[in-house]
């Protein structure tokens, strides 16, 4: 059963992504990265060191994804700011990896929550 699930899951997934706009994919990105800090910090709380590692691995991933989609064109004061946010994330998790510090995910989750409600209100 959960592994049906798990492939209905996937399935709804991929067919979102394949309809979806690039904003919206953003914000999927933004919601996946949420979700996984979320995660981490639940596994660093638990002292679950393999699902901390992982989480803390698709977190850091999707935040490499999102600073590699900034267009410093538009506004370049802009996309430095929003790189130095990312990369402020990046620190927090390799800190709170290294540490075993949900405090510090935290700190990443609410830098991350923030840019999504920023991204949120683009239509």
């Amino acid at each position: 059963m959960r592994r049906a699930l798990q492939q209905y899951q996937t399935f709804n997934l991929e067919a979102e992504i394949n309809s979806a706009s690039p904003h919206r994919i953003t914000q999927m990105l933004f919601e996946g990265c949420l979700r996984f800090l979320r995660r981490a910090s639940v596994a660093i709380t638990n002292k679950d060191y393999e699902n901390k590692a992982i989480y803390i691995a698709k977190s850091e991933a999707i935040i490499v994804a999102l600073a590699g989609t900034i267009n410093s064109s538009a506004n370049e004061e802009l996309a430095n700011n929003l790189k130095s946010l990312y990369d402020y994330c990046l620190e927090c998790l390799l800190d709170a990896s290294l540490n075993m510090d949900a405090s510090k995910v935290k700190n990443a989750e609410d830098v991350i929550f923030k840019i999504k409600s920023g991204w949120d209100q683009i239509s």
